[in-house]
């Protein structure tokens, strides 16, 4: 019985741990495309680049996308809303699987066009997080998918297990892990660009 439980205790966690790495990726994708309109300007003229669409279709295309992205974390987060400190341990326990299974459509979306981009050598650039000089890679394909297998990780465990009340410092610890892997996605071109050879006399410099 306690090793069931035990397994149980991991399910929740993981639970807390993808709604808050799924979260944080796209709060921070969504704020970056929204917080202006020239930075709205930009992601919408990378849409119609990639050329997938008709580019009269590539602003609806940006507002739809830039959309699901802002409805991802509201939905995830909406547990926490009118609830004081006591509801931040099990808050992510009850987030509802549409979150979890919104992010998913929308990473398999991303995903497709990057790979139809790739294939006709569009070379846009990724505007996921804001401005990036980074071209649309192999890696952005990469995380995309990582991401996706997280959030149906998440979904599954959501779905088929009973999640009960947590500790309160185990699920801030797992919430915690979650935003800092975010963080790492989020600047994941910094992070290949700092260990990436650079020409002589050309420093390295943050593309966000």
């Amino acid at each position: 019985m306690e090793a069931i439980q035990e397994g149980l205790n991991q399910v929740q966690y993981m639970v807390i741990g993808s709604c808050c790495v799924i979260g944080t990726v796209f709060l921070v994708a969504s704020v970056s495309k929204l917080r202006g309109r020239a930075q709205f300007e930009e992601f919408a003229e990378s849409v119609q680049q990639l050329g997938l669409v008709p580019r009269r279709w590539g602003r609806p295309v940006a507002v739809l996308a830039a959309g699901g992205e802002v409805l991802v974390p509201f939905v995830l987060a909406s547990p926490l809303i009118g609830g004081g400190p006591p509801a931040v341990a099990s808050a992510f326990l009850s987030a509802p699987a549409f979150g979890l299974g919104l992010a998913v459509v929308l990473l398999l979306a991303f995903t497709t066009a990057i790979a139809l981009a790739m294939r006709r050598g569009s070379g846009t650039s990724c505007r996921c997080f804001g401005t990036s000089s980074a071209p649309l890679g192999v890696q952005h394909v990469v995380r995309n998918l990582l991401l996706a297998a997280l959030a149906v990780a998440g979904l599954v465990g959501a779905l088929t297990h009973r999640l009960s009340a947590v500790e309160y410092l185990p699920a801030v610890t797992a919430g915690g892990v979650g935003v800092v892997v975010a963080i790492l996605c989020v600047f994941l071109d910094d992070i290949i660009d700092l260990f990436s050879p650079q020409p002589s006399g050309e420093s390295t410099r943050l593309t966000r």
